[in-house]
C-alpha cells in the first residue's frame, strides 16, 4: 500500500501553506493529498476526499475523519498515487504542474524585451520599430 511516511515539521508547514493558499487549485489539492496520506489515509480514501477542513481533521480520530468526509472529487487512486510519487521524488516542487506543451515561440526573450521597450515608449513610426526588432532577431 502506497503512503507518505511521517512528515517533518518543516514539510508539514510547507504543505499546509500550499494547501491553504497555493497558486493553483491542483497544487492545493495535491498538497492536501500528501498531508492526508501522512495521517494514514489510503489511496482509495484519498481519491474520495476533497477540501475537508484540514485543521478540524487533525483533531479527529481516523474513523471520525473517514466518516466525516464532506465532499467527493473525481480523482482516481492512480492519480493520487502519482502525486505521492512526485512528492517523494521531488518534494514541494513536485506538486506543481509540469510545463505545458504548445506552439514554439516565434520570438526569443531578447526580441520580446526590445518590443516591450518599444511599446512602453511608442514612436511615431511603429512599423519601423517592429522592423528594427525583427532585424535584431535576424529574420524579416
Amino acid at each position: 500500500m502506497k503512503f507518505v511516511s511521517t512528515l517533518s515539521e518543516a514539510d508539514q508547514a510547507d504543505l499546509t501553506a500550499v494547501y491553504r493558499s497555493g497558486p493553483s487549485h491542483r497544487q492545493r489539492q495535491r498538497a492536501q493529498a500528501v498531508l492526508l496520506s501522512a495521517q494514514g489515509y489510503t489511496l482509495d480514501q484519498l481519491s474520495q476526499i476533497v477540501q475537508t477542513d484540514f485543521r478540524r481533521s487533525c483533531k479527529q480520530t481516523f474513523a471520525d475523519r473517514a466518516n466525516r468526509l464532506s465532499q467527493i472529487v473525481q480523482t482516481d487512486a492512480a492519480t493520487i498515487s502519482r502525486w505521492l510519487d512526485q512528492w517523494k521524488e521531488h518534494g514541494l516542487p513536485g506538486l506543481s504542474d509540469a510545463p505545458k506543451s504548445g506552439r514554439p515561440r516565434k520570438i526569443d526573450a531578447v526580441v520580446e524585451a526590445h518590443l516591450r521597450d518599444v511599446l512602453q515608449n511608442p514612436t511615431p513610426n511603429l512599423k519601423a520599430a517592429l522592423e528594427d526588432a525583427l532585424e535584431k532577431k535576424g529574420s524579416k
